[in-house]
Protein backbone atom coordinates (compact mmCIF):
# COMPACT_ATOMS: atom_id res chain seq x y z
CA UNK A 1 0.00 0.00 0.00
CA UNK A 2 1.16 3.57 -0.66
CA UNK A 3 0.19 6.84 0.93
CA UNK A 4 -0.69 9.92 -1.00
CA UNK A 5 1.51 13.02 -0.59
CA UNK A 6 -1.32 14.85 1.16
CA UNK A 7 -1.59 12.27 3.93
CA UNK A 8 1.32 11.74 6.26
CA UNK A 9 2.05 8.62 8.24
CA UNK A 10 2.57 10.67 11.43
CA UNK A 11 -0.49 11.86 13.30
CA UNK A 12 -0.75 15.42 14.67
CA UNK A 13 -0.16 14.06 18.17
CA UNK A 14 3.27 12.79 17.09
CA UNK A 15 4.47 16.24 15.96
CA UNK A 16 7.46 17.65 17.79
CA UNK A 17 6.60 20.15 20.49
CA UNK A 18 9.09 23.02 20.64
CA UNK A 19 10.28 24.61 23.86
CA UNK A 20 9.14 28.22 23.89
CA UNK A 21 12.05 30.69 24.19
CA UNK A 22 11.51 32.65 27.40
CA UNK A 23 13.33 35.17 29.59
CA UNK A 24 12.74 35.59 33.31
CA UNK A 25 13.32 39.05 34.82
CA UNK A 26 12.99 39.92 38.48
CA UNK A 27 12.30 43.55 39.40
CA UNK A 28 13.38 43.66 43.04
CA UNK A 29 12.20 47.23 43.54
CA UNK A 30 8.62 46.58 42.38
CA UNK A 31 8.73 42.94 43.63
CA UNK A 32 7.47 41.66 40.28
CA UNK A 33 8.59 38.66 38.21
CA UNK A 34 8.29 39.32 34.48
CA UNK A 35 8.37 36.43 32.02
CA UNK A 36 8.59 37.13 28.29
CA UNK A 37 7.81 34.25 25.94
CA UNK A 38 8.26 34.47 22.14
CA UNK A 39 5.30 32.77 20.47
CA UNK A 40 5.42 33.24 16.69
CA UNK A 41 2.29 32.45 14.65
CA UNK A 42 0.21 31.73 17.76
CA UNK A 43 -3.17 33.36 18.40
CA UNK A 44 -3.99 34.29 22.02
CA UNK A 45 -6.97 31.88 21.94
CA UNK A 46 -4.53 28.99 21.37
CA UNK A 47 -2.53 29.64 24.58
CA UNK A 48 -3.07 27.58 27.72
CA UNK A 49 -1.31 29.22 30.69
CA UNK A 50 -1.19 27.72 34.18
CA UNK A 51 0.88 29.31 36.93
CA UNK A 52 1.59 27.98 40.40
CA UNK A 53 3.35 29.44 43.39
CA UNK A 54 6.72 28.02 42.26
CA UNK A 55 6.45 27.42 38.49
CA UNK A 56 4.84 28.02 35.12
CA UNK A 57 3.25 25.65 32.60
CA UNK A 58 2.45 27.08 29.16
CA UNK A 59 1.16 25.11 26.17
CA UNK A 60 -0.06 26.19 22.76
CA UNK A 61 -2.18 24.49 20.15
CA UNK A 62 -2.74 25.16 16.48
CA UNK A 63 -0.12 25.44 13.77
CA UNK A 64 2.86 25.98 16.10
CA UNK A 65 3.04 23.91 19.26
CA UNK A 66 5.11 25.26 22.12
CA UNK A 67 5.53 24.06 25.68
CA UNK A 68 7.23 25.79 28.61
CA UNK A 69 7.24 23.99 31.94
CA UNK A 70 9.73 25.50 34.40
CA UNK A 71 10.19 26.50 38.01
CA UNK A 72 10.92 30.13 38.78
CA UNK A 73 14.64 30.92 39.10
CA UNK A 74 16.46 31.01 42.46
CA UNK A 75 13.54 29.64 44.45
CA UNK A 76 11.28 32.66 43.89
CA UNK A 77 7.67 32.25 45.02
CA UNK A 78 4.91 34.30 43.35
CA UNK A 79 1.25 35.08 43.97
CA UNK A 80 -0.30 33.08 41.13
CA UNK A 81 -3.79 34.44 41.84
CA UNK A 82 -2.71 37.93 40.69
CA UNK A 83 -1.00 36.87 37.43
CA UNK A 84 -1.44 39.19 34.45
CA UNK A 85 -0.66 38.17 30.88
CA UNK A 86 -0.78 40.27 27.72
CA UNK A 87 0.14 39.52 24.12
CA UNK A 88 2.30 42.23 22.51
CA UNK A 89 2.75 41.23 18.88
CA UNK A 90 4.35 37.79 19.01
CA UNK A 91 5.57 38.25 22.61
CA UNK A 92 3.58 37.02 25.60
CA UNK A 93 4.38 39.14 28.67
CA UNK A 94 3.47 37.61 32.04
CA UNK A 95 3.79 39.61 35.28
CA UNK A 96 3.41 38.16 38.76
CA UNK A 97 3.88 39.74 42.21
CA UNK A 98 6.70 38.12 44.21
CA UNK A 99 5.95 36.72 47.66
CA UNK A 100 9.33 35.22 48.58
CA UNK A 101 12.66 36.38 47.19
CA UNK A 102 16.10 35.04 48.08
CA UNK A 103 18.78 37.68 48.75
CA UNK A 104 21.28 38.43 45.99
CA UNK A 105 24.23 36.08 46.21
CA UNK A 106 22.48 33.44 48.28
CA UNK A 107 21.35 30.19 46.75
CA UNK A 108 18.06 28.55 47.79
CA UNK A 109 19.98 26.00 49.89
CA UNK A 110 21.39 28.80 52.07
CA UNK A 111 25.00 29.04 50.83
CA UNK A 112 26.77 31.74 48.85
CA UNK A 113 26.92 31.39 45.08
CA UNK A 114 30.31 30.55 43.54
CA UNK A 115 30.64 34.01 41.98
CA UNK A 116 30.37 35.77 45.34
CA UNK A 117 32.56 33.50 47.47
CA UNK A 118 35.74 35.26 48.63
CA UNK A 119 38.95 34.23 46.91
CA UNK A 120 41.31 32.40 49.25
CA UNK A 121 44.52 33.00 47.26
CA UNK A 122 45.13 36.74 47.86
CA UNK A 123 43.66 38.60 50.83
CA UNK A 124 42.47 42.15 50.22
CA UNK A 125 44.32 44.98 52.04
CA UNK A 126 42.42 47.01 54.63
CA UNK A 127 40.27 49.85 53.36
CA UNK A 128 42.17 53.14 53.01
CA UNK A 129 45.61 51.64 52.34
CA UNK A 130 47.35 51.69 48.99
CA UNK A 131 48.55 48.51 47.37
CA UNK A 132 52.25 48.27 46.65
CA UNK A 133 53.41 47.20 43.20
CA UNK A 134 55.51 44.03 43.06
CA UNK A 135 59.29 44.57 43.11
CA UNK A 136 61.01 44.55 39.70
CA UNK A 137 64.77 44.01 39.31
CA UNK A 138 66.99 46.01 36.93
CA UNK A 139 67.07 49.61 35.64
CA UNK A 140 63.34 49.64 34.95
CA UNK A 141 62.77 49.42 38.70
CA UNK A 142 64.32 52.87 39.35
CA UNK A 143 61.68 55.54 40.01
CA UNK A 144 61.35 58.28 37.40
CA UNK A 145 62.28 61.82 38.35
CA UNK A 146 59.53 64.39 38.41
CA UNK A 147 60.18 67.45 36.24
CA UNK A 148 58.92 70.77 37.52
CA UNK A 149 56.52 72.62 35.22
CA UNK A 150 58.71 75.77 35.24
CA UNK A 151 61.80 73.85 34.14
CA UNK A 152 59.82 72.15 31.38
CA UNK A 153 58.50 75.52 30.12
CA UNK A 154 62.01 77.05 30.14
CA UNK A 155 63.44 74.28 27.96
CA UNK A 156 60.66 74.46 25.36
CA UNK A 157 60.64 78.28 24.93
CA UNK A 158 64.34 79.10 25.24
CA UNK A 159 65.64 81.48 22.54
CA UNK A 160 63.04 80.95 19.82
CA UNK A 161 61.00 84.10 20.54
CA UNK A 162 57.67 82.32 20.89
CA UNK A 163 57.24 82.96 24.58
CA UNK A 164 54.86 85.42 26.21
CA UNK A 165 56.03 88.97 26.77
CA UNK A 166 58.52 88.94 23.91
CA UNK A 167 58.01 91.45 21.23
Amino acid sequence: TTTSPKMSAASPADEAVMVAPATFRCNRKRMVLMIRVALHHVHPNQISLRTTRTGIDLQTGGRRRYRLCREYPRGIECDDSRTTAAMNGSMLVIEMPILKLTPIGNTPDGGLSAALRPAAATPMPPVGTKRKAPAVDGPAAAPKKKVAKKALAATTTSGEGGGPGEG
